[in-house]
């Protein structure tokens, strides 16, 4: 939301935060990141090695203040009918999470690291609570819920 900071952590050392839209986001040397006003941005994180430079970028959403859950942490709303719920957020691997939209159906999840690789991947039913538990390190990880042809996304951070 604009006017809150949230970090994000990598599992590695040495890289370079950068937002490729500043007047959405800022990001600082250790990635904690400031929402300046509503839209999309991408977060870049860019590490060298012998082999080159590897590039690792997550697109997100800064919500206008009106559109954002006050009190629930993790919890984004995307549209006015639609919310992605995660809780409890940080969570120490097992968490409950739903998909609240006016539509019925099956919605496609994805859970990502913060470097793009898939960690779990689930078929659940929308206006459902549904009890999932992962079994990965520590960090902050990407939840993505695809619904006819549209993306949901919010943060889930794992203690």
């Amino acid at each position: 939301c604009v006017g809150v900071n949230w970090n994000y952590y990598t599992s590695g050392s040495g890289g370079t935060w950068s937002s490729l839209n500043t007047a959405i986001a800022t990001v600082n040397s250790s990635g904690l990141v400031h929402g300046v006003l509503p839209g999309t941005d991408t977060l870049r994180y860019v590490t060298v090695n012998s082999c080159g430079a590897v590039t690792s970028m997550l697109a997100f959403r800064v919500g206008a203040s009106g559109f954002c859950a006050s009190g629930v942490a993790g919890t984004e709303q995307v549209s006015g009918k639609r919310k992605l719920l995660i809780a409890p957020n940080p969570a120490s691997g097992r968490f409950t999470l739903r998909l609240a939209t006016g539509a019925i159906g099956v919605a496609h999840v994805a859970i990502t690291d913060l470097l793009g690789r898939r960690v779990a991947g689930y078929e659940l039913r929308t206006n459902c609570d549904h009890e999932l538990e992962l079994h990965v390190q520590a960090g902050i990880y990407v939840v993505t819920a695809t619904l006819n042809a549209e993306s949901h996304v919010a943060r889930l951070i794992v203690e």
